[in-house]
């Protein structure tokens, strides 16, 4: 992985697309992508640029304003507040700074604050050279990875199972290490995304027991949960869409209100909770299906896990 920092800040965003092609051709190619968007929109209807192109940085952003300065061109940005936090980025995709900004209301010194906070978390705890290592141990491999890509769920987000019977009793000695763990996972994720796309998540997280897993209480998940919450929502705001419980018998909804105290309102909100089996390694409720295909689920995530020895080897 290349450093962390600037330099990746600047790979995040088209500007080094820019920068490393030749300008005439850059330039082209982004006048295209925003006029092909909305060739013959009156002007006061047209998107700005940076709604036209969000993928791209203050920087970028400014190459191709400066190109195409001139009658029926639109502004960068209609907003003051949203372009004034860009430029204090300009290295940093607009799309990305936005997710901050909304976050907190529109409040571009909060935002700021919790922006600042995720690249410190970038230029320090992410370039440990133990997070990878210990990333991998607490969130496991193959089929016992307690976090598993799907594909993407009905809305076009990207679909995630996230098991909590694999959550130990080692999670339960330090919350903090599988929350950071996971945020490890996130940036590995943000990374395979690309730079057109920001990450936007569906997550199913059953309650069944499975063979061979740790399945502690439910109660007894409560510090790792919070944790998993404070820190992903405080690095990675409006990536999650919906979480999708299930089963949830009535310790569930107890446990709901006493997790849910410790959540953002907004968040609360994107939680759906469903009936169904609570036996080992039962299929899903069908209602899970309203917002997911039944073909992009995973057929092995629910079924019992190779025993320990096994998983040695």
């Amino acid at each position: 992985r290349p450093p962390v920092g600037a330099e990746t800040a600047r790979r995040r965003s088209p500007a080094a697309l820019l920068r490393d092609t030749d300008e005439r051709t850059a330039r082209d190619a982004m006048s295209f992508l925003f006029w092909g968007s909305s060739p013959s929109s009156p002007k006061d209807e047209a998107p700005d640029l940076a709604e036209a192109l969000p993928f791209l940085s203050y920087a970028a952003l400014r190459i191709v304003w400066g190109y195409g300065q001139g009658e029926g061109w639109p502004r960068m940005f209609r907003d003051e507040t949203r372009e004034g936090f860009a430029r204090k980025y300009p290295e940093w995709r607009v799309s990305t700074l936005d997710r901050f900004l909304v976050a907190r209301n529109g409040n571009p010194q909060k935002a700021s604050e919790q922006f600042e906070k995720y690249l410190k978390f970038l230029e320090h705890e992410y370039k440990s050279p133990d997070l990878e290592r210990n990333s991998r141990e607490n969130i496991g491999t193959g089929r016992w990875n307690m976090i598993i890509r799907m594909g993407t769920a009905r809305d076009g987000t990207d679909l995630l199972g996230f098991r909590m019977s694999l959550i130990s009793e080692e999670h339960l000695k330090d919350p903090e290490r599988i929350a950071l763990a996971c945020c490890w996972w996130m940036e590995q994720y943000i990374e395979s995304l690309g730079h057109f796309r920001e990450p936007r998540m569906t997550v199913m997280s059953p309650t069944n027991p499975i063979d061979n897993a740790p399945n502690l209480p439910a109660h007894r998940l409560v510090p790792v949960l919070r944790a998993m919450n404070r820190v992903m929502g405080a690095y990675y705001p409006e990536t999650l869409q919906k979480i999708i419980i299930f089963p949830l018998p009535w310790i569930g909804r107890a446990l709901w209100e006493v997790v849910k105290v410790f959540l953002d309102p907004v968040t609360a909100r994107k939680v759906a909770f469903l009936g169904g089996s609570e036996a080992r390694h039962s299929d899903p409720d069908d209602g899970l299906y309203q917002w997911v295909e039944k073909e992009k689920v995973d057929k092995l995530w629910l079924k019992p896990l190779p025993k320990r020895e096994e998983r040695k080897k």
